[in-house]
């Protein structure tokens, strides 16, 4: 079985477990595994109280499994103090309800580490297309983080790089926004790690079933 952890152009394979990016405002599919939350960049239309209103209505009757994407994105135009509010909001949901979050970051690693201790966050933190370095991530990593890749793999070597440092327990793969299947995603990634694709595949869902085991109870 492929996990595919963040995706907003799904497959529906048979052999594939997806999670569906649903993000405010649009429309949800009560039937399909997703994640759902505010992204950034979208962050100034809500206040704190509106963004946990969205969500606990986005949750209801659903098969959400993640909160995210949210997170903070220093190369948007959006100050990152507009940001914060919204990405507080939807961390406090995701502590209080037990939802893994997937994060989006950008160029605001230090500011995701004063909020993940400022929150006490220990429900499961994936970091979605994670383009850090070897000493963020040993930070990241006193959390119970994950990192999660997309197809920079094919084209940064400082990517390939970070990738190869990560342990296999706390590794996923996504293609995000591209028209590729997660088949040829698992084929480049072990490849860079120089393992098989079935030893991937079932390290994978190994991480998957740790990060939603809290969650498989609901629909």
């Amino acid at each position: 079985m492929f996990i595919n952890i963040h995706t907003h152009n799904p497959e529906y394979a048979a052999n594939v477990i997806e999670i569906v990016q649903h993000s405010f405002p649009n429309t949800i599919q009560p039937s399909v595994l997703h994640s759902v939350g505010v992204h950034p960049w979208d962050s100034e239309h809500l206040t704190p109280e509106t963004c946990v209103e969205f969500l606990q209505n986005a949750v209801q009757n659903t098969k959400a499994r993640f909160i995210g994407e949210c997170g903070l994105d220093r190369a948007f135009s959006l100050p990152i103090h507009l940001q914060m509010p919204v990405f507080e909001a939807s961390m406090h949901f995701a502590q209080s309800n037990n939802y893994p979050l997937i994060i989006h970051c950008v160029r605001a690693y230090s500011d995701m580490l004063h909020l993940f201790k400022k929150h006490h966050i220990t429900v499961p933190i994936i970091f979605h297309d994670f383009r850090g370095n070897s000493f963020q991530l040993q930070q990241l990593s006193v959390f119970q983080s994950f990192f999660s890749f997309g197809t920079s793999l094919f084209s940064s070597q400082k990517v390939q790089h970070i990738f190869r440092e990560i342990p296999f327990s706390r590794i996923f793969l996504e293609t995000d926004t591209a028209h590729i299947s997660i088949h040829a995603m698992y084929q480049q990634a072990a490849y860079i790690k120089n393992i098989s694709i079935e030893t991937l595949k079932t390290q994978i869902v190994a991480n998957f079933e740790c990060c939603i085991s809290n969650k498989i109870t609901r629909k």
